[in-house]
């Protein structure tokens, strides 16, 4: 019984001891100069986008509708958007395209690529983990001409009616988008003087 006794005693001891070594850990951690703090849920003006600040880059944009998906993976960003189905307006929706474009190639050294996927959401009653219908993807390049010398001129662009536009961000308009607004209708540009 004596011995019994001993190794409890010996097993409790070792279990207040590992305790009390698990709740110093994070006192360590403040106190080491070399640990940066991280931003969340606070703007962060950071140069470089990774998987630890995407979060907060993203917040800080105060997109009008809600983000589906995000990805990050060598030097590309990839954003779904996600729509209620039936609603919303496509002056409001580029906009946000325009603060993503400017996030990533004015702000961000180290994006080379922006795709963005606008997404009706799933009609009241489908399965989970549905998608609704696509409504539109662009897909920008940092080594896209009129990202350096043109990138204040997204400001005055309507990318639905200028063709230019269109190309420069290569721009698709899928079969949700005619379901909901009809067909888009080639702009016709001004012949130049």
């Amino acid at each position: 019984m004596l011995k019994i006794g001993k190794g409890l005693v010996a097993a409790c001891a070792a279990t207040l001891a590992a305790a009390v070594l698990i709740s110093w850990l994070p006192q360590l951690g403040r106190e080491s100069p070399s640990r940066r703090e991280v931003a969340v849920f606070r703007p962060d003006t950071a140069k470089r986008l990774t998987g630890g600040n995407i979060v907060d880059a993203l917040i800080g944009l105060r997109l009008s509708d809600k983000i589906g998906r995000v990805g990050w993976r060598n030097a590309v960003l990839a954003v779904d958007i996600k729509v209620p189905a039936g609603e919303g307006d496509p002056g409001v929706w580029f906009r946000d395209v325009k603060k993503l474009l400017r996030m990533s190639f004015a702000q961000m050294e180290n994006v080379n690529r922006l795709l963005v996927r606008y997404m009706e959401e799933a009609p009241p009653g489908a399965p989970p983990h549905s998608s609704g219908a696509m409504l539109f993807a662009i897909d920008a390049r940092r080594t896209d001409d009129w990202v350096a010398g043109r990138m204040d001129e997204l400001d005055a662009a309507d990318p639905v009616t200028d063709d230019m536009w269109r190309k420069r961000l290569r721009l698709t308009f899928a079969k949700g988008w005619e379901e909901r607004f009809g067909p888009i209708q080639p702009a016709t540009i001004p012949p130049s003087s």
